[in-house]
């Protein structure tokens, strides 16, 4: 009873290294985690610029023959500071989901797929012929310990990245594409308020009343930016945090659970169960 379910699960691992479906449905997790990712970090970016261009807006004034430089927009230094920080873990969440894919290439290399192969009909052999003195002798601790190795190196990323995909789709997928269409959309409009008023454009007017409503023009500007960015604040620390689960804590928690399942299986004492063969 045992040897046919060590065979079973043998022949079970043999159809999965060579089944492309695990790789096929890492790939695509990754390319839509990396496209959200990827796309998040650019409207940050598209954001902070906007943030900078309205920023940049000053005004000169000469009270008492003494120049003064006034800029309205610095009211929107902390909020500049948040989107800057977002973007950053959004570059960083892009990284790591970037190597993670790395790693899922290698786990589905050819060499990766053979070895594995190799080590799984010797096993085969090794529970058919274990009569046989070669096979025999290769019925050792080391084999088997050498057998967990590979597999872990061939299943552990592909089973992570499948553990992940499978949270995402059930707890943050939806989650994280409303918040990114929100982002999106404060994007728009911050972008249409830096357009609505090119201030920049405009000359420089001697007169202290035109200097006046230049001010009134940037601040309002400025207040008015603040206020669409600050009913964003939630859905900004709400997707930082949701990509942090996505691309850092769930990856090393599934890792966390694989690891120490292998560690187990490679101190497992092997003498009884080379004694059932």
């Amino acid at each position: 009873m045992k040897k046919l379910f060590l065979l079973i699960t043998v022949i079970a691992l043999l159809f999965l290294n060579i089944s492309e479906t695990i790789d096929k449905q890492g790939h695509v997790y990754f390319n839509r985690a990396i496209k959200n990712a990827a796309t998040t970090y650019l409207t940050a970016r598209g954001i902070n610029g906007a943030i900078s261009m309205i920023q940049s807006g000053t005004v000169m004034a000469s009270p008492a023959g003494v120049g003064v430089s006034i800029s309205p927009g610095e009211i929107l230094d902390p909020l500049n500071d948040l989107i800057e920080q977002f973007s950053s873990i959004m570059l960083f969440a892009t990284a790591s989901l970037g190597v993670q894919k790395l790693l899922l290439v290698f786990s589905g290399w050819l060499p990766t797929k053979i070895t594995v192969f190799l080590f799984l009909a010797i096993l085969m052999f090794v529970i058919f012929f274990n009569k046989n003195r070669v096979f025999k002798t290769l019925n050792s601790p080391i084999f088997y310990k050498l057998l967990i190795i590979i597999l872990s190196i061939r299943f552990i990323i592909p089973f992570i990245v499948l553990s992940n995909g499978a949270f995402e789709s059930i707890f943050l997928g939806y989650r994280i594409s409303e918040k990114i269409t929100d982002i999106q959309l404060v994007e728009k409009i911050t972008k249409q308020t830096e357009q609505h008023e090119d201030y920049r454009q405009e000359g420089w007017l001697d007169t202290f009343s035109n200097k006046a409503k230049e001010f009134e023009k940037i601040k309002e500007n400025a207040i008015l930016l603040k206020e669409k960015l600050s009913n964003s604040v939630d859905n900004i620390i709400d997707l930082i945090s949701l990509f942090i689960i996505q691309t850092i804590l769930l990856p090393l928690v599934f890792l966390f659970l694989v690891l120490k399942m292998a560690k187990n299986l490679f101190c497992y004492d092997y003498s009884n169960f080379i004694q059932i063969l």
